[in-house]
């Protein structure tokens, strides 16, 4: 409301001074637009000059055919080695051809040599499992063996240390048997040589 009744005047004259600077602004625009399409087409001239003597220059164009020449003296030789290649892969196909028919004629013993070798495998196999059942057996029978060796010790220091005792006590005994001669004797000269009745 302020701008649209007080400051009327005021909005016009700010229109009119902007709209001087931007017709400015506008001009040196275009001015700067049309020195940039002048120097366009300047360099689009001396491009096409450059390009033109590039063209047309007859050295170059020798240049070019004695490459294509080149090129072609290549593509020559490598013709001449395709097909001498292409010959080497024909005989390394009959040589192949050759060996697929080896082959097949060598798969029937391969056969035979695989069911040799599943035959010999599962001899092995039972071969294999008997040995461990004997060697099951054997250390069973080894621990056996072995329990009755220290049974055997056993009663052999019983019967070592049974020996020295009896060692002992008849040594002791016939320590003993001289003294009971000797009490015997004294008890015989002690007894009368006539029995009496109160004696009796």
């Amino acid at each position: 409301m302020q701008f649209g009744t007080i400051f009327k005047e005021d909005v016009k004259q700010l229109r009119s001074v902007l709209a001087t600077h931007v017709a400015t602004i506008n001009l040196i625009l275009l001015t700067q637009v049309v020195a940039s399409i002048s120097a366009a087409e300047d360099d689009r001239d001396i491009l096409i000059s450059y390009l033109e003597s590039k063209i047309f220059v007859p050295a170059a164009l020798r240049d070019v055919n004695g490459r294509v020449d080149i090129s072609l003296e290549r593509q020559q030789e490598i013709k001449t080695q395709l097909r001498g290649q292409s010959s080497i892969l024909d005989v390394l196909g009959g040589k192949a051809d050759e060996t697929r028919q080896q082959l097949g004629g060598q798969e029937a013993s391969i056969r035979e040599i695989q069911t040799i070798v599943n035959h010999t495998l599962e001899k092995t196999k039972s071969t294999l499992t008997t040995a461990t059942e004997v060697l099951y057996r054997v250390t069973s029978g080894l621990i056996h063996l072995s329990q009755i060796t220290k049974q055997l010790r056993m009663m052999i220091q019983l019967c070592t240390t049974l020996i020295i005792e009896m060692r002992a006590a008849m040594s002791t005994l016939m320590e003993l048997f001289p003294n009971l001669q000797i009490t015997l004797q004294q008890v015989n000269r002690n007894l009368p040589t006539r029995l009496y009745l109160p004696t009796v």
